[in-house]
């Protein structure tokens, strides 16, 4: 996988200025960004272009009421949810418990009123999912994604400057460049994915939103997704 700093190389090497005279950090991070929301934009248009991953947090304070997992009420500085796009699993285990004691949440299309008087618990929760992959902002941040998103990021980065330069040859040449690229990633992607089924453990692991009480969980936690938001309750 290309870094940040292969990216910049390639985009000053496309524009012809390998000592990096006019192309400066400054002037290439916003394009960048730009750049990388588009593309993934365009990748979405025909195959998934997330990544699945695992985020862990410690020392959630759950309570009979939905509460939202937002920095505030987990305390997480950067938040670790902030790319999170389709919540699969979450777990949950005593605070401070080992791995081995987590078990999983139940999905809830619409979490449920609780009438039991139980209280407040703090819980580490693991959640798997799928994520939108992160920006490269730093020299050494990773290209995520597919081996080629590096070139497909320099190949658009390189037509925006020829759209703000201008310069038609550029524009035109590095943008079709990086549709061709984009569109290989899709290909490869489509085919990657159609062989993928999630992992599904127990009955209340993925798959289908309870739509009614599960009491049989009785002081265990729920989940649901809502308006981009996890919230998490005691059912």
């Amino acid at each position: 996988m290309d870094t940040r700093a292969d990216v910049v190389g390639m985009v000053a090497g496309l524009v012809g200025d390998p000592d990096r005279d006019w192309i400066t950090d400054s002037y290439l991070n916003p394009l960048i960004q730009v750049v990388w929301k588009a593309q993934l934009l365009y990748l979405k248009g025909s195959c998934s272009p997330y990544i699945e991953d695992v985020v862990l947090i410690p020392g959630v304070n759950v309570g009979v009421d939905p509460s939202a997992l937002t920095p505030s009420a987990i305390q997480g500085a950067p938040d670790p949810l902030q790319r999170l796009v389709t919540p699969r699993l979450v777990d949950f285990k005593p605070a401070g418990a080992p791995a081995n004691q987590y078990r999983p949440a139940n999905e809830f299309g619409v979490l449920p009123d609780t009438v039991q008087q139980i209280s407040n618990q703090n819980y580490d929760l693991r959640i798997r999912g799928d994520f939108q992959p992160k920006c490269p902002v730093e020299d050494s941040d990773t290209v995520e994604l597919h081996p080629m998103m590096g070139v497909a990021l320099a190949q658009g980065v390189a037509a925006q400057i020829g759209a703000e330069r201008p310069n038609d040859g550029w524009y035109q040449k590095y943008g079709e460049q990086a549709t061709e690229t984009l569109d290989n990633i899709a290909a490869d992607l489509i085919r990657q994915q159609q062989h993928l089924t999630f992992r599904v453990g127990g009955a209340n692991r993925g798959g289908r939103a309870n739509n009614g009480f599960s009491w049989n969980l009785q002081g265990s936690v729920g989940w649901e997704w809502r308006s981009n938001k996890l919230y998490v309750q005691l059912v």
